[in-house]
This record gives structure tokens, C-alpha cells and sequence, in this order.
């Protein structure tokens, strides 16, 4: 089947589950990649056809995520790199590119985009990943070997104590932790919450910022005296995280993602912002 006539084929079959805009992008993705891989048939075509009108985001169909112009392995264990999270990763580079951090740790990898990614834009920069389930850390390993960056996995649950066992100092603590109410699902689309791991997405109603305490309370340890913690946020909640590292003696800043929502805070040991 010619690219152009297999387009049009998958559009059509995607309108009836998709919007119109949401269609198109959706098919050309999936032309793309069958193209590339030399596999655009009426069999690949009709196996991720099915796959997405069951609502399965195209970056598990093909196995992609892209992610500050980098090709990412994803997979259902891992969450699918956003672009909020990659100006996360730009506010930091824009911060420290004229005096590139020595130490940097990765609080919840999943496929490892973030701390790949600050690996290859700071090379004399020794990254550390945490990540505490197995399927996501085989996931962030693999993407590391085939990026080429050399990532030290640590597979611990960060909200428990013996995080605090640590002794290392870093220049550089920055997450994307689970933000979102468990409340909150039923406003949420179906793809995302029928397919990407809940573990990533959701925190308890009752305690939503409980990630955010754990990385402030652990950063007043290990943090170096002149760095700062980077952290993306949920867009409603972000006085109340701020509060959270005030609390712990942080001087801390709100920043807004590029569609005006309040999405990121820095924070740093006071006198030290």
C-alpha cells in the first residue's frame, strides 16, 4: 500500500473513535513509523488499527516516544514522555549550561527520558535514575545503551525510609513524580487511563502532594549547598506545593508551562535561590 493511500485508509478508520485533528496526527505517526520499518502491509496496518480504536496510545503501538528530539523505547510499564516535562528539562539546561552540574539524581525515571537526556547535555555529569519498579528500570536501561548514556539505576521505593540512608550530595535533584488526585480519573481521557501504568499518574486524594514532601524533606540532606531541585507539579495545586519546600526551609519559585498553567517549581536551601 502507497504511504499516501494508507494515510487516508487509517484517517478514515480513526474518525470514528478520534476527532478529526486528533486522527490525522495519529495516522500520519503510524505511516511514519511502518514506513521506516519497512512494514507498511495490510496485516501491521490492521494490528495497530485495532490497537488504537481500543484506545491504545500510538507510542505503545510503535513502541516510540519522542522526547526532546530523541527516540525513546516506551512501553505500558512507563509513563509517555510529555512536552511539559521536556521544558522541565530545558528550564534546567537554560540554568546551568554556562556551569554545568557535576551531580545530578532523577527521582522516578520511568523510561529514563529525563535523566538520559541531562546526561547527554552535561557528559562530565554523573546522573543517577531512582525507579522502583522492575519492568520501567528494564525499560530505562535499554533506552540508556541504545542512546549511549551511562545512567546510574538505583531500584528503590523513594517514599521509603531508606532513601534517607543515602550519603551522596547532588547539584542537581529534579522529578516528575505522580501528581494527579485518584479522584481526578474520570476527567481524564481514556487512552491515558486505561494504559499508562496508574503508579506514574495518580496519588492518593487524601495526601496528593506526598511525593513532594518526601523530595523536600530529603533534599534538605542531600542537596548540595548551591543547588537546586526541579520538580514538575500539577497546574492546580501549585501555592500548596510551594508551600511544601517553604515549610522545609527552601526559598522557592512557581513557574508556568508554555500554555500559561502554573507546571514547574525550583527550589533551593535558603540564601541560596
Amino acid at each position: 500500500m502507497q504511504q499516501n493511500q494508507a494515510y487516508q485508509y487509517i484517517r478514515e478508520r480513526l474518525l470514528s473513535v478520534y476527532h478529526s485533528d486528533e486522527a490525522n496526527a495519529i495516522a500520519r505517526q503510524l505511516v511514519d513509523y511502518l514506513s521506516r520499518k519497512k512494514i507498511l502491509h495490510d496485516d501491521h496496518i490492521e494490528k495497530s488499527l485495532s490497537q488504537l480504536i481500543n484506545h491504545q496510545p500510538i507510542q505503545y503501538v510503535t513502541g516510540e516516544g519522542w522526547f526532546y528530539h530523541r527516540c525513546f523505547e516506551v512501553n505500558p510499564s512507563v509513563l509517555i514522555p510529555r512536552p511539559e516535562t521536556e521544558e522541565l528539562v530545558e528550564l534546567l539546561f537554560k540554568s546551568y549550561k554556562h556551569q554545568p552540574p557535576k551531580k545530578i539524581i532523577d527521582i522516578g525515571t520511568g523510561s529514563g527520558c529525563i535523566a538520559i537526556t541531562l546526561k547527554l547535555l552535561f557528559p562530565g555529569a554523573l546522573v543517577y535514575a531512582i525507579e522502583n519498579s522492575q519492568n520501567a528500570m528494564n525499560v530505562a536501561q535499554k533506552n540508556a545503551i541504545q542512546l549511549g548514556a551511562e545512567i546510574r539505576f538505583i531500584e528503590t521505593d523513594f517514599l521509603t525510609d531508606d532513601i534517607f540512608k543515602r550519603d551522596e550530595k547532588y547539584d542537581i535533584i529534579i522529578s516528575n513524580p505522580p501528581y494527579i488526585p485518584a479522584g481526578g480519573k474520570n476527567n481524564m481521557e481514556k487512552n491515558v487511563v486505561d494504559h499508562e501504568p496508574s503508579a506514574a499518574l495518580f496519588v492518593p486524594d487524601q495526601d496528593p502532594l506526598i511525593f513532594y514532601k518526601q523530595i523536600a524533606k530529603w533534599g534538605i540532606l542531600s542537596l548540595a549547598e548551591s543547588g537546586n531541585i526541579f520538580v514538575e507539579i500539577h497546574h492546580s495545586s501549585g501555592l500548596e506545593t510551594i508551600a511544601v519546600f517553604e515549610k522545609e526551609g527552601y526559598s522557592a519559585r512557581l513557574l508556568k508551562d508554555m500554555s500559561g498553567n502554573d507546571r514547574f517549581i525550583i527550589a533551593a536551601k535558603k540564601g541560596k535561590s
